[in-house]
């Protein structure tokens, strides 16, 4: 099915509220959804396993970061947790920000599902960035995602926690790949091809930010009220 960059975004951001998750990181998972679809990247099915894995095994652990020769290592603070990307990426993407003269070479971020929805998340800081997983690379420069390589890219998501490396690369990538260029040339006029079954599954996870139809919910202000005459 096709469907415009403006209801993916608006999608994923719902979904990513009725998972349970913040409003602000829902907004983030939002804006991170789209510029991975616009990039011809399979995001929505991404994003469906992500938030299946989250609600199903409640990853939300704090990241504990050590410094070492210039590195900065993440690891979850029970050792034995995994990353959800929808709050390490956030995460992530605030404390490269913030870096400034401390910058690191790289950051080695242990325990990670789901990890094709990094560079979404990365991406928009700018800076040249290349971000490695088990069978993934994806090369990042000016606010954009320019090169990509996953054999499993077209697959489900990966359910298996895997180690994440990001590396600060001093010269950004000077070719877009062909088809990441031909999607986001079109893609906000002509919308995006998402898979249906993973559509569906967004939209099930966002009926849970909807106030039930009866008398009660009625009666506590949400529609019209009992008599509809406002």
């Amino acid at each position: 099915m096709k469907v415009s960059l403006n209801e993916i975004q608006a999608m994923a951001r719902k979904a990513t509220f009725g998972s349970g998750l913040a409003f602000g990181l829902a907004e983030e998972a939002g804006l991170a959804v789209r510029l991975l679809s616009r990039s011809g990247l399979p995001a929505v099915e991404g994003l469906a396993g992500a938030l299946e894995i989250y609600q199903r095994d409640n990853i939300a652990y704090p990241p504990e970061q050590r410094a070492e020769g210039g590195d900065w290592f993440w690891t979850a603070t029970d050792g034995t947790g995994m990353f959800c990307p929808l709050i390490v990426g956030p995460s992530l993407a605030d404390s490269i920000a913030a870096a400034d003269e401390t910058m690191p070479r790289r950051i080695m971020v242990r325990d990670v599902v789901s990890p094709m929805l990094l560079p979404g998340f990365l991406a928009p800081s700018g800076f040249s960035l290349r971000v490695t997983w088990n069978d993934g690379t994806a090369l990042l420069s000016g606010g954009r995602i320019r090169q990509y390589r996953s054999p499993a890219e077209a697959g489900p998501p990966n359910d298996n926690p895997t180690t994440v490396n990001i590396e600060f690369i001093e010269h950004g990538a000077q070719h877009t790949d062909d088809d990441i260029a031909a999607h986001w040339d079109s893609a906000p006029e002509q919308g995006v091809e998402v898979d249906t079954e993973a559509w569906l599954r967004l939209e099930a996870i966002a009926a849970n930010i909807l106030v039930p139809d009866n008398e009660i919910s009625r009666t506590q202000g949400a529609g019209a009220g009992l008599v509809d005459t406002d």
